[in-house]
Order: C-alpha cells, then structure tokens, then sequence
C-alpha cells in the first residue's frame, strides 16, 4: 500500500511500512509512525488514526472492515468541513481584503 501513489501524501504508511521490514510490531509501527510524523490534522483526527492502528489485526476481517468503513465515513466528513471552512474563510478573507483597500483609499483622499 505504501508504494501505490496516490499515498504518498500519507507519509506515515511509509514509515510504518519501513518500520515493519525492520521487524517492529505492526501497532507499535503504526503508532510510532503517527506520532513522530507531520500531520496537518487536528487532535481528534489523530487520536482516530491511532485508534484505527491499535484495532487492526486484532479482530476478525467483518469487524476490521467495519471498523475501515466507520472511519472512512468519519474522514471523509472531516474533509467535508474542511472545505467548507476553506470556502467560508476564503470568502471572508476576499472580503477583507476588498474592506481594507477601499479603507486605504478614503484614508489617501
């Protein structure tokens, strides 16, 4: 999984993956991986990915599936929000932009 491209963004797969060659537990891997890496993801984020890790490989494939399933759906909201928050900041930030010109301009006449 870690050599498929469109993963590459996700460098934590890599690192689990490196770590795993180099004979580390999956969960301690993936854990490590999490945590020492860059992630521009918010704590609960996080704290979910952690918790995918720990789950995997503990369970039967119904239930690892499920879990799979429960935590798309959980990101895939959180992109959601994302842009939207992307979209409502950018409105707002064009918006200021525009006040801040025209405040500079009826200051110079």
């Amino acid at each position: 999984i870690a050599q498929k491209e469109h993963f590459n963004k996700l460098t934590y797969i890599k690192e689990s993956c490196n770590m795993i060659d180099n004979g580390y537990d999956f969960h301690i891997a993936w854990e490590t991986a999490v945590n020492n890496t860059f992630l521009p993801y918010k704590r609960d984020e996080r704290e979910r990915l952690l918790h995918l890790g720990s789950n995997l490989g503990t369970s039967d494939a119904e239930n690892q599936l499920s879990i799979l399933s429960l935590c798309s759906k959980y990101f895939d909201e959180c992109i959601a929000k994302a842009k939207a928050d992307e979209k409502k900041y950018a409105n707002m930030s064009a918006t200021l932009g525009v006040l801040s010109g025209c405040t500079v301009f009826v200051l110079l006449i």
